[in-house]
């Protein structure tokens, strides 16, 4: 069953119905306070120390995830999720995201999609707090900033159906990019992480709430008047052969 956050989101998109990949709040019993890898299919990127379910800060419940960034590489983590998808799939995806107003100001991966042929589309956050849609290394700025402090639902709907993703900060659309890679129809595993912060105290960041769901993508009116003058022209063959 949906949370009435994700069921939100989920109408977002133009399909008619929302199945879930993916859902969760990170509360225990599924997920117990420490070290987030290894539980409930999550891996840890980089260092795993550095994402830790904990009950300090959370948006819902009483825990979410905190990550620490560090040096030399991504830090977050990764959550295996089969999904495959067609030329009609609507994929959203989201969670929400709390950004320290403290520390040395850090790039981020919110949301990020990652594909069995290699390719990737990422809500990437900028550390001037600027949302960037990245589509296999493409990136389009779009001049929507993230604030710090409060907790902010940050998410993408992916339409195969007209090649086009869409960023969305707290329900809002926050700028689109096109995109056409017919081979990324398998969705392997959706990710959070940090970029690499040498700083001695890097901005930290609390994740919660992550909604993964499919839907497919209602027919053009053309098509849908299409489909209909054929089956209307089905039935008047159907009574001239009477």
């Amino acid at each position: 069953m949906l949370t009435a956050a994700a069921a939100t989101f989920c109408l977002l998109t133009t399909g008619a119905f929302a199945a879930t990949v993916y859902q969760t709040g990170f509360e225990a019993p599924t997920i117990t306070t420490g070290l987030l890898s290894g539980q409930d299919n999550w891996s840890g990127s980089g260092s795993g120390a550095t994402t830790v379910v904990e009950t300090t800060v959370a948006h819902s419940g009483s825990q979410a995830v905190m990550v620490t960034p560090q040096t030399g590489n991504n830090f977050g983590a990764q959550h295996a999720d089969a999904a495959s998808l067609s030329g009609s799939s609507i994929l959203s995806v989201s969670d929400y995201v709390n950004f320290s107003s403290t520390g040395t100001p850090t790039y981020w991966t919110p949301v990020g999609t990652f594909y069995s042929a290699g390719g990737n589309i990422l809500l990437n956050v900028d550390t001037g707090g600027q949302i960037v849609l990245s589509i296999n290394g493409n990136n389009t700025a779009t001049g929507v900033h993230v604030g710090t402090g409060p907790w902010n639902q940050l998410g993408m709907v992916i339409n195969y159906a007209t090649d086009t993703v869409t960023a969305y900060d707290n329900g809002v659309a926050a700028g689109s990019a096109a995109f056409n890679d017919s081979t990324d129809l398998n969705l392997t595993t959706f990710q959070f992480y940090s970029q690499p912060n040498g700083a001695a105290t890097p901005q930290v960041a609390y994740f919660d709430d992550v909604s993964i769901s499919t839907s497919t993508a209602a027919p053009e009116p053309e098509s849908a008047l299409s489909a209909l003058a054929g089956l209307a022209a089905l039935g008047f063959l159907k009574r001239c052969r009477r």
